[in-house]
């Protein structure tokens, strides 16, 4: 089975900036002591068993199994699900330089999970985590700076960002690098906004709601280019051409008639004696 599968978490906005799940085993952790017996009951599929130790681990300082004991609390691994604890757990851990947890603790704190929503919170543990390059971060911090969450618009930030998240493959920074083109270009420079076709009496725009959770920047599909309606032209039909007018009958010229025949003479018959 393995250790706990990364995942994402539905937040109402839609997917947002996704969890990192727990850290995989390594080194010394593989002894079946410590972090390594919590990683062992994972694989067999023992969670409860793993966030007891870990919850001895983070007790005693241990900003591995601060970070891990975070993520079963955030995702209700092993017992109930409990955001605040989650969020002590994350702190914890993300003062102590831990890179996934500064990450998690951003996230929570620009939707508002288990904490309130703070912008500039958000945006200082994401920017630590970012340094120490965690693409997700990366990504996620340029998002903040695209969008102006806690702190000014800013695409050439953003596009700085971005690009060394995409670096290291993430999908969702190429394509907000791609948005970036689309928006406004790689200079950092916002494009112009376009026209709008409403006529001058049209009611002005409706404000935009108040912002709870952070959007994830979607890159928008290339639409093809229209395709121009055919021009038919008119033909118009061609004048037959009009029959030569009917000549009138000429008149029958009669036959003349061949002449009488004379009547056969009769020769008188002689008198008798």
């Amino acid at each position: 089975m393995g250790v706990h599968p990364m995942g994402g978490m539905l937040w109402p906005a839609g997917l947002l900036l996704a969890w990192l799940a727990l850290a995989g085993p390594g080194g010394a952790q593989a002894a079946e002591s410590g972090n390594g017996a919590a990683y062992a009951a994972i694989a067999k599929g023992d969670y409860a068993a793993a966030r007891s130790i870990w919850s001895t681990l983070a007790g005693q300082g241990d900003a591995e199994a601060q970070y891990n004991l975070g993520v079963m609390y955030s995702r209700g691994d092993g017992g109930g699900q409990d955001l605040a604890k989650a969020v002590k757990w994350f702190q914890a851990s993300a003062t102590a330089g831990n890179a996934k947890a500064q990450y998690n603790l951003g996230v929570m704190y620009a939707n508002g999970e288990g904490v309130a929503a703070n912008d500039g919170e958000a945006l200082k543990w994401l920017k630590l985590a970012a340094k120490q390059g965690l693409a997700k971060a990366q990504y996620s911090l340029g998002l903040m700076y695209a969008e102006g969450h806690g702190v000014a618009a800013n695409l050439s930030a953003a596009e700085k960002w971005y690009r060394l998240a995409a670096k290291q493959g993430d999908l969702e920074a190429k394509r907000a690098l791609e948005a970036l083109r689309v928006r406004g270009g790689e200079s950092g420079e916002p494009a112009a906004a376009p026209r709008s076709e409403a006529p001058p009496s049209a009611p002005p725009a409706a404000p935009p709601a108040h912002r709870d959770k952070l959007v994830t920047v979607v890159v928008p599909a290339k639409s093809p280019p229209a395709k121009k309606a055919a021009v038919v032209a008119k033909i118009k039909p061609t004048a037959l051409p009009k029959p030569p007018p009917k000549q009138a009958a000429k008149p029958k010229i009669p036959l003349p008639k061949p002449p009488a025949k004379p009547a056969p003479k009769i020769p008188p018959k002689a008198a008798k004696r």
